[in-house]
């Protein structure tokens, strides 16, 4: 989030060739730092149906239809 916070600060237009690097290089640190975290989350949830994702300690789970007849 911080490096977020800097890359937005940073002049886009009219900047040196500095600023630019540093733009570009936050971006990839940034992008780097994320699919980090998107292969950490897929790792833990890993043979978890996707209806589970994010929920903790789920003890069980029911599905239920109830369905009516010609009386």
């Amino acid at each position: 989030m911080e490096m977020e916070a800097k890359a937005r600060r940073m002049p886009m237009i009219d900047s040196t060739p500095e600023q630019q690097a540093e733009l570009t290089n936050l971006f990839s640190q940034i992008k780097q730092l994320k699919d980090q975290e998107k292969e950490q989350k897929e790792k833990e949830f890993k043979g978890v149906p996707h209806h589970f994702k994010g929920e903790p300690n789920i003890l069980a789970s029911l599905r239920l239809k109830d369905r009516t007849g010609p009386t």
